[in-house]
């Protein structure tokens, strides 16, 4: 109903119940204006995982001085307080950190991007490590080093090797396919009659120039679209499990799962039929078809068969999702043309 995303909503739910249950002096500090929102959200981060006896001290050592400090003092307040009230914490959270690394990429505008990663000190440090002797292996092999910062030629030596890593023909398949990066451009403006924004799955839109550079590549997975409609050709079949044709036109079709708010892409989802197939009677039932499969996670997948949800597809194309209360939620299909809500 406020269309967040899972994570985004379970983190609102977690930081309430612990305002509601064991910070209530917090919950009422943050009511009464004595604590700010960045300092909660500072102080649930790092107590969220420890002994409510534990949390309420540290609590306790930290909110008196809150009205006074910025949300990096107080942020540094509170990690000082958890190793004095529990000495032996240190290694726990460490452990308990340490399972929230991650990796995560934020559009920003220009066609870039922002990437970044938690990771436990000794491996960012390596990471680091790796980036700088690379960059600097480049720079003392280039003919005019002062053409790039070493900032930028760190940059460069992640892509490499992650566009390397790629290549590696042992990594698993999705779909009978391997791993690869998909961009979307239409004709006109592949052959240079048009200059239409091509869409780089995973990120969003980008400039016609950067898009024919990409399609041009053979690292890339180029998908051409019809620019009248913007739509991919159908295809379909009578049987259960989609032919390798039907699964590939589905994944380019929608690129990410077609429940609401969920950007799970594609590659990584289950192919579902919307209106279920009769494995005695298949002419009874859904048909193995482009009209009647879409890709949805295994979450929403599960969620549609177990969960109470129902979905029907409109004739253009729309999935109305119903919630066991008759709750209706609407999703539109992928617009792949310049301009087009392409996801």
């Amino acid at each position: 109903a406020l269309r967040l995303s899972r994570p985004a909503a379970q983190d609102r739910i977690d930081t309430a119940r612990l305002l509601a249950t064991i910070l209530t002096d917090t919950h009422l500090a943050l009511a009464g204006g004595a604590a700010s929102p960045g300092q909660v959200r500072r102080l649930v981060e790092e107590v969220r995982y420890l002994d409510p006896a534990v949390a309420v001290e540290v609590q306790d050592r930290t909110l008196p001085k809150a009205p006074t400090q910025t949300v990096g003092e107080f942020g540094r307040a509170v990690k000082k307080a958890i190793l004095v009230v529990d000495p032996h914490t240190a290694e726990e959270q460490h452990a308990l950190a340490a399972q929230t690394r991650t990796v995560e990429m934020y559009p920003e505008p220009d066609a870039m991007a922002t990437l970044t990663t938690v990771q436990p000190a000794h491996q960012a440090v390596t990471i680091m490590e790796a980036l700088n002797a690379i960059a600097l292996a480049a720079k003392n092999a280039d003919a005019d080093p002062g053409r790039c910062t070493m900032d930028q030629r760190r940059a460069d030596a992640l892509y490499t090797l992650c566009a390397a890593a790629l290549g590696d023909p042992s990594l698993p398949k999705r779909h009978a396919h391997p791993p690869a990066v998909q961009v979307v451009i239409d004709l006109p403006t592949l052959l240079g009659l048009a200059e239409h924004p091509g869409h780089l799955h995973g990120y969003g839109p980008i400039p016609a120039s950067v898009a024919r550079k990409l399609a041009a590549s053979g690292a890339w997975q180029r998908l051409v679209v019809e620019p009248v409609t913007g739509h991919l050709l159908d295809a379909g079949t009578t049987r259960y499990r989609p032919s390798q044709e039907l699964a590939d036109y589905i994944l380019a079709r929608s690129p990410q799962c077609r429940f609401p708010t969920c950007h799970t892409p594609a590659a990584a989802c289950d192919i579902d039929h919307i209106q279920p197939f009769n494995h005695q009677h298949p002419e009874h039932g859904g048909t193995t078809s482009a009209t009647n499969n879409d890709p949805y996670c295994r979450r929403h997948h599960q969620l549609k068969t177990h969960g109470g949800w129902t979905t029907h597809r409109n004739p253009d194309g729309t999935i109305t999702w119903t919630n066991p209360h008759g709750r209706q939620y609407h999703q539109p299909p992928t617009d792949h043309r310049p301009g087009g809500d392409a996801s």
